[in-house]
């Protein structure tokens, strides 16, 4: 997995539609992740959708004023969601036994 996401990540792209392309990778690994229940699959996915954030952060929007906020609206959606999950898959494996 390392071999695979740090190769893709090397890969330097000059386009943001290659770049695009990447986080869309990467959000498939996350995917892939709660799938298969892989917690690597979830880690790498997980960094590659945050360093594609982080380029949209300091070299696409860097002169916008909204956009950090945005990113801040996206983290909180991402804990509301992983408590909301945490908490539905307690009660899911609950029930399976």
């Amino acid at each position: 997995m390392f071999a695979f996401w740090g190769g893709l990540t090397m890969m330097d792209s000059d386009s943001e539609l290659g770049r695009a392309v990447y986080a869309l990778i990467n959000i498939g690994l996350i995917a892939l992740a709660v799938k298969t229940r892989r917690a690597v699959f979830l880690v790498f996915g997980v960094l590659g959708v945050h360093l594609y954030l982080g380029h949209l952060a300091y070299k696409v929007f860097k002169d916008s004023f909204l956009f950090p906020f945005a990113l801040a609206l996206l983290g909180l959606s991402l804990i509301l969601i992983t408590v909301f999950a945490q908490r539905k898959m307690g009660h899911l494996a609950q029930k399976e036994f």
